[in-house]
């Protein structure tokens, strides 16, 4: 099988961004670190098999420059539970977190979900993160594939529930009041895991 991509050399990281975060603009793309270079964005075409054209070679985040360069000496890149990148850099023995600068907002938004596959079974603890969760003293309600997903944690910028059991891609969808929140193929049920 031909490769999707080929990327730079050295890129030691990559990760699949899932958040909404970024105005939802990465969310499904693939981001990769290269040691000594940028952070690389591949925009995966909607079914997730292909590499759209614009992503050949792969897009720089930043400017380019040294200074513009986001993720200069870059070993390694994940998504943080809450959406953010999360990036190792070897020459400088830092950590940096690449937090998007996202408007306020008085409504309710979800941002992002972790984990977001797991077993067909449920039971276990999703975290569901976004802004204005809980309003009001409005404790939130969750459904996951239409199915309740019972709150036991809930705060303005995070709610955690126990997942029912399903199959296939779902929605998420939180409504506190009047307001409800949708992430779309939130989370993904996974045969025998």
């Amino acid at each position: 099988t031909a490769p999707l991509i080929e990327i730079k050399s050295s890129s030691g990281g990559l990760t699949e961004f899932r958040s909404n975060h970024f105005g939802g603009q990465l969310r499904g793309n693939l981001i990769a670190s290269q040691y000594l270079g940028s952070l690389y964005r591949v925009i995966l075409t909607p079914d997730g098999k292909g590499v759209e054209p614009s992503s050949d070679p792969a897009i720089p985040l930043g400017d380019g420059t040294t200074e513009g360069r986001v993720g200069e000496y870059g070993l390694g890149v994940t998504q943080a539970p809450s959406g953010e990148l999360i990036e190792v850099r070897l020459e400088t023995n830092h950590i940096f977190f690449h937090r998007p600068e996202e408007p306020s907002t008085s409504s309710m938004v979800v941002t992002t979900v972790f984990p977001y596959r797991g077993g067909e079974a449920g039971g276990s603890v999703l975290h569901i993160y976004g802004k204005n969760l809980v309003k009001n003293g409005n404790t939130p309600k969750v459904t996951v594939g239409g199915k309740t997903c019972p709150v036991t944690i809930s705060k303005a910028f995070r709610v955690a529930c126990t997942l029912p059991g399903g199959s296939g891609t779902v929605d998420i969808v939180v409504k506190v009041g009047a307001e409800t929140s949708v992430f779309q193929a939130g989370y993904r049920y996974i045969k025998g895991f």
